[in-house]
């Protein structure tokens, strides 16, 4: 969220594997286990003309978990063995 509100972005929809954490959301809730992502969450939400969260099976994600996976380990330094 952070970093599509350094671009700019207005209009956002972010999805999840979390159907717990999308629910949370929907419904205002304060789950103790989610508290401080969803306060997060709210806090960031107000930036944007509009957002929303969805729900996606992990199988839909797995280009964007790809894109990540390989974002992520191009920045990480393994030790040799």
């Amino acid at each position: 969220m952070k970093h599509a509100i350094d671009l700019r972005m207005r209009h956002m929809v972010f999805e999840t594997d979390s159907l717990q954490l999308v629910a949370a959301i929907a419904d205002g809730s304060n789950f103790s286990d989610f508290h401080g992502v969803l306060s997060d969450i709210y806090l960031l939400s107000i930036s944007f003309d509009s957002v929303s969260f969805r729900f996606c099976h992990r199988e839909s994600l797995c280009f964007e978990g790809s894109i990540v996976k390989k974002t992520l380990s191009d920045f990480v330094v393994t030790q040799p063995a």
